[in-house]
Order: structure tokens, then sequence, then C-alpha cells
């Protein structure tokens, strides 16, 4: 969930099958990557809401995700760990 902190407003939510482990935000502030116990990682446009991006974990490796990030020029990256 995207929350505005100075009024508390619940602004957007960024739903997954599973518990969400990680969140970050791009650099520009434009997009949200979120990643989940239901081995996926979401990219969201963070005005509007909607998914850009879905990957899920094709492996079959008893990983958790561990961290993620945005990076520049709109490059994904996700971390797990066995």
């Amino acid at each position: 969930m995207l929350w505005d902190v100075l009024s508390g407003q619940l602004l957007r939510i960024f739903r997954h099958k599973d518990g969400v482990q990680g969140v970050s935000f791009s650099a520009d502030g434009r997009s949200v990557l979120t990643g989940s116990l239901d081995d996926t990682a979401k990219l969201w446009d963070a005005q509007g809401g909607f998914r850009l991006l879905a990957v899920a974990n094709e492996d079959d490796l008893n990983s958790r995700l561990d961290s993620l990030c945005v990076c520049l020029r709109d490059v994904v990256v996700t971390a797990s760990v066995a």
C-alpha cells in the first residue's frame, strides 16, 4: 500500500497473491517495484497504480526474496537467498 505521509490517506494498493517482502521506488519516483512471497516481482506505475511488468521466479529453488531495487534506465534487479 502507498500512503500519503502528511494526510494519512491511502493512495494505492499494489496487489500480490501473498505477502510483499520488499518495495522500492525508481530514482524518478514514477514507478514502484514490489517483490512477494508469491515468487513474483511487479513493476507498477506510481501515479496510476497500474502494473507495468510482472516477472515470475521460474527457477525451482526453495528461495525467498531478500531485497530488490529499481535502477536507472528501468532495469529491474531482484535478489533471492536459497
